[in-house]
């Protein structure tokens, strides 16, 4: 599990920063409320959520995947392998959108700004790790 993702997970600063400056979802509330303010058992607890952030790829394809239950998927049955590796490839994308922001949050910039362009092509060239 990569603890450097966990830690920029874990800070309500940066999660603030993510939702203000337009990251699209909410890292920080990973369980949601219901109307009446009720917690959605369907869906993740804080454990599973960690995991779907920071397994490394191999690990993540190895957890139980399940459909949202619906009138396809009543049950919410198991994933087919085929939509499985494509739910991967979305998390990696935002993965990579965490991290865009995770280097603007740092360095208090704009995350789509030129400025932010550069340091992702040299000193965060690898993400979830810094290189000096």
């Amino acid at each position: 599990m990569n603890l450097f993702i966990m830690a920029i997970l874990s800070d309500k600063a940066f999660c603030d920063f993510f939702v203000k400056k337009g990251g699209g979802f909410n890292l920080d509330k990973h369980i949601l409320k219901n109307a009446a303010g009720d917690i959605d058992k369907n869906c993740m607890n804080r454990v599973d959520w960690f995991k779907h952030w920071c397994l490394p790829d191999q690990e993540w394809l190895l957890l139980e995947h399940r459909y949202w239950p619906s009138d396809k998927f009543p049950n919410g049955e198991a994933m087919h392998i085929e939509d499985i590796k494509t739910c991967l490839k979305a998390r990696n994308l935002h993965l990579l959108k965490i991290w865009r922001f995770y280097v603007a949050y740092l360095n208090k910039l704009p995350p789509m700004s030129y400025d932010v362009d550069v340091l992702l092509s040299s000193l965060y060239s690898k993400p979830w790790a810094i290189t000096k």
